[in-house]
């Protein structure tokens, strides 16, 4: 997430979408609040492709991948949040919404300094809310490094390297960590 912006009020929903729009940026969305995004580096965007791409050439038609430029909604206790996940895989027919998905299988966070926080813990804590979600996914870009959260093992983290390989999307496909890190120097 980025820099709330300062508003002299809280933005519902419907308010937000127009103000995205008017600005042409991408902006996240918490419970009223509006959050600028900030820009990625050249690593952080090769990562998110690698597993894009990975993942669209293996998901069956009916799910759909996304890299950076749709939202996530989440439903909260006190409204909702709307957050642009680096990478999700949609499996769900029917979650065919025109600027969202409310029902994602997978999400990855491609992890920054000045997101890893957020990353973390508010949105993980969110996403767990989602009942279609069967994994979130860390990638560092410092280190050759992924992590896996998964619903199946109660959220508790797996930590993967070089040579070993992530089920996604009840099997439909598979990330290597040597292809998310394909074309990566370290």
């Amino acid at each position: 997430m980025g820099v709330a912006l300062r508003n002299p009020r809280y933005f519902s929903t419907e308010e937000y979408l127009s103000y995205e729009q008017q600005v042409g940026e991408r902006q996240e969305y918490v419970n009223g609040v509006i959050y600028a995004m900030v820009g990625g580096t050249d690593r952080h965007n090769l990562i998110a492709g690698n597993i894009y791409f990975a993942l669209r050439g293996q998901l069956p038609a009916t799910c759909q991948v996304f890299q950076q430029g749709m939202k996530v909604r989440i439903r909260t206790d006190i409204g909702e949040a709307q957050y642009y996940p680096d990478v999700f895989a949609s499996c769900t027919e029917a979650d065919r919404e025109t600027l969202f998905r409310e029902s994602p299988c997978m999400i990855v966070a491609v992890l920054s300094p000045s997101t890893e926080s957020d990353d973390r813990q508010g949105k993980f804590a969110l996403y767990r809310t989602i009942p279609m979600l069967e994994q979130y996914i860390l990638v560092a870009q410092d280190v050759p490094q992924v992590e896996v959260f998964a619903r199946g093992k109660a959220w508790k983290p797996d930590i993967l390297f070089r040579g070993d390989k992530i089920d996604v999307c009840g099997g439909r496909a598979q990330l290597t960590v040597d292809g998310i890190y394909e074309g990566i120097t370290f």
